[in-house]
């Protein structure tokens, strides 16, 4: 399920996708666009302890 749109402005802590399983297992995949500049994400991730 994708509960955003392209283009479209975020907020810290949104959700804005929920994975479901496959035959593979779990898969999102998702771009950080600023600037017309692709980003990394990770760099925008932070990680919960």
């Amino acid at each position: 399920d994708i509960f955003v749109n392209e283009m479209q402005k975020i907020q810290e802590g949104q959700i804005i996708a929920r994975s479901g399983e496959s035959i593979s297992g779990s898969l999102l995949h998702f771009e950080i666009w600023k600037d017309r500049e692709k980003h990394n994400p990770e760099t925008w991730l932070i990680r919960q302890r």
